[in-house]
């Protein structure tokens, strides 16, 4: 799996017209994309992962994709890997949305056909915005969230995110209503309900959601869907 990393420019205004003007991310271990199939995955993780703990995390879930018919990359975000550090981070991973718009339109320009992203917990507030600053649809073929740290409000009609339906082929949510973590944060510093926890409600027909449970014989923790293997499977299965 080859390595992404955002670079936040102090530069790019809040409407980030110009993001296709600067260099918004590194690609480390290679010159550029390794273009071997016509189909990429981007993985991105969540918050309270620094940049060792994300490449760490990436590195072991490299042997789940040896034989596969996609390139799989994974992003790393400015996170400060710390648990007190969640507004800031919120404010970090809104920056790198920037990076990840210009990683999709850069990997298209290099061969790909199609680009996936599959984020979790925060990871997938970074890639709706990402899809917010987009004005190029399909630019990202489909999105899976995991765990995701999103308010499910959200997703109604004519709110912020069902408005991106036409943006995209599908967006999937793989939710585990025993999330202790996003109850933590749905109770505290953000009292909303999140779709990781809860699914979508009264969603555009091209956002599914799934029940996490149904892959295990036990809960499945906030910190577990990147080492779910079967889980990885069907998402990429039902996405691509």
């Amino acid at each position: 799996m080859i390595i992404l990393s955002s670079r936040n420019n102090k530069k790019t205004n809040k409407s980030f017209k110009s993001w296709k003007k600067g260099t918004y991310y590194r690609v480390h271990g290679a010159k550029s994309f390794e273009v071997n199939n016509k189909t990429a995955i981007i993985f991105i993780h969540g918050y309270n992962n620094d940049l060792a703990n994300a490449v760490s995390l990436y590195n072991g879930m490299s042997a789940f994709f040896d034989k596969s018919n996609f390139d799989a990359y994974g992003f790393t975000w400015a996170s400060s890997g710390k648990i007190v550090k969640y507004y800031s981070d919120i404010v970090k991973a809104r920056k790198a949305a920037v990076a990840l718009c210009k990683i999709a339109s850069d990997m298209k320009k290099a061969g790909y056909n199609k680009v996936y992203v599959i984020a979790h917990s925060m990871g997938c507030y970074l890639t709706m915005r990402a899809l917010m600053y987009t004005k190029t649809n399909y630019l990202f073929n489909g999105i899976a969230v995991l765990g995701a740290d999103l308010a499910r409000y959200r997703f109604k009609k004519k709110r912020r995110y069902a408005k991106l339906s036409h943006k995209v082929s599908k967006i999937l949510a793989y939710y585990s209503d025993s999330d202790r973590i996003l109850n933590y944060i749905a109770r505290g510093t953000r009292p909303f309900k999140r779709v990781g926890r809860y699914g979508f409600r009264r969603q555009p027909s091209n956002f599914k959601d799934f029940n996490a449970e149904r892959f295990g014989d036990k809960t499945v923790r906030h910190n577990e869907y990147f080492s779910n293997k079967k889980l990885l499977d069907d998402v990429i299965g039902l996405l691509t």
